[in-house]
């Protein structure tokens, strides 16, 4: 159900984020994603990197946190989304 869903809104293939444009950005939608990039860096115990890829179940986690639908929240950080 949920695969029917994002492909209803269109988000169903990963997305390449720009870190950098995204923590430049000033927004609650810029500021949930890139807390999220944040925290799951910590937990693996990585550096953060320059470009990170989201799945369309991220999206779709971080979009329910923000109160929108996944396609609204990455039309919110378009300016850090690579290829988009």
């Amino acid at each position: 159900m949920a695969d029917v869903n994002r492909s209803a809104e269109g988000v169903t293939a990963p997305k390449a984020i720009d870190v950098a444009a995204l923590e430049a950005f000033e927004g609650t939608d810029a500021e949930i994603v890139a807390t999220f990039i944040r925290e799951v860096a910590r937990m693996r115990d990585q550096d953060l990197r320059d470009v990170v890829i989201l799945r369309s179940g991220d999206l779709e986690v971080l979009a329910s946190a923000s109160g929108r639908r996944s396609i609204a929240l990455l039309d919110a950080i378009r300016h850090a989304v690579i290829d988009a």
